[in-house]
């Protein structure tokens, strides 16, 4: 979300000009409009932030850039981001992160490559995982650290122990090997599914890849394994990377 483009977001507000109804979600307003959350991300690759600002606010949703780390979403590790934070996109290190009205992690992407592994904060991991659990659960990363993701929870919830660990990693290992491809050509987004306000546990976690105008995604079960489908899933997914040029 760098270069400027105005006729881009011209048209982008053209299409999104109707007003918000009171009982939809502004965000699956949002999706549901643009065809998506990658579609989302490619058509707001492009944005400077203060474009971004401008289309976001159309639906009544934020967008901050935290490019200096001075805000308190980069520094900290909450059960629950404040209402500052909430209902907002948020740039931080190359990634975008998606906190939701009641103040919890739901998206996440980071076009790749280049490639570099981003730091852990394995106090927060530990924070996350014990948020609804007192065991079987690990702090998961929506985009993985080994694909630059950022270490602390804006980017981070809890997710099943056996499936992050297992299937999950190595989906995340096999896109860390997609460095010969072309800069920022992969867009690699993470969603996770709530099935009540209350709860910091997502159900789902759903895998979105584009590149080159096509389309991999899957959603999995947060539970061992990633579910029944976990394990084909997963081997779908590498097959996918590595036919890619991933290897």
């Amino acid at each position: 979300m760098k270069r400027a483009f105005p006729l881009l977001l011209a048209g982008l507000l053209a299409a999104c000009s109707q007003t918000p109804t009171a009982h939809v979600d502004p965000y699956d307003r949002l999706i549901a409009d643009v065809g998506g959350e990658v579609a989302l991300s490619e058509l707001t690759r492009d944005l400077t932030p203060e474009q971004a600002r401008t289309f976001f606010a159309r639906y009544g949703i934020g967008y901050q850039n935290h490019d200096g780390l001075s805000a308190q979403l980069a520094d900290g590790c909450p059960t629950r981001f404040t209402s500052a934070d909430r209902n907002t996109w948020h740039s931080l290190g190359g990634g975008y992160y998606y906190i939701d009205a009641e103040g919890r992690p739901r998206s996440a992407y980071r076009y790749v490559p280049p490639i570099a592994a981003a730091a852990r904060d394995t106090t927060c991991q530990a924070t996350v995982s014990n948020l609804d659990n007192a065991t079987g659960y690990d702090g998961g990363h929506l985009v993985g650290s080994q694909l630059g993701g950022w270490g602390r929870r804006a980017n981070m919830a809890p997710q099943d122990s056996n499936f992050n660990r297992g299937n999950w990693v190595q989906i995340e290992n096999q896109a860390a090997k997609c460095t010969s491809l072309a800069t920022n050509s992969l867009t690699y987004l993470t969603r996770v599914g709530y099935s009540n306000t209350t709860t910091n546990t997502p159900g789902t976690w759903t895998l979105e890849l584009k590149l080159g105008g096509e389309t991999f995604s899957r959603t999995f079960d947060n539970t061992a394994y990633g579910g029944p489908n976990g394990t084909t899933y997963r081997q779908q997914a590498v097959s996918w990377l590595m036919g890619k040029g991933c290897v």
